[in-house]
């Protein structure tokens, strides 16, 4: 037996509002000011940000970790993020 006897159930209310939430964060992260030289940049400060955030909340909890756990993250997660297309391997590229 179940141990939540309410009847009620997940609308798409909750889904549009994770989305909303989700946008917000992003457009709050692409405008931290990036104080990193332009040669060797790979990726927008925003997306990398975006990225330790996910992966920080998967469990990462030093630098190693979050190379790990961006490289496991799911494609749709990385393109939601901003990542670029690699058309070479076919795949969403996420940072190191």
């Amino acid at each position: 037996m179940p141990s939540c006897q309410t009847d009620a159930e997940l609308s798409s209310d909750v889904d549009q509002n994770v989305y909303d939430n989700s946008r917000i964060l992003l457009g709050m992260l692409r405008h931290v000011k990036d104080f990193r030289g332009t040669q060797g940049r790979m990726y927008e400060l925003g997306f990398v940000l975006a990225v330790a955030v996910v992966a920080t909340l998967a469990g990462a909890t030093n630098y190693r970790q979050l190379g790990s756990q961006a490289a496991d993250l799911p494609q749709n997660l990385l393109a939601r993020l901003g990542a670029r297309y690699d058309h070479f391997t076919g795949r969403y590229a996420a940072p190191s």
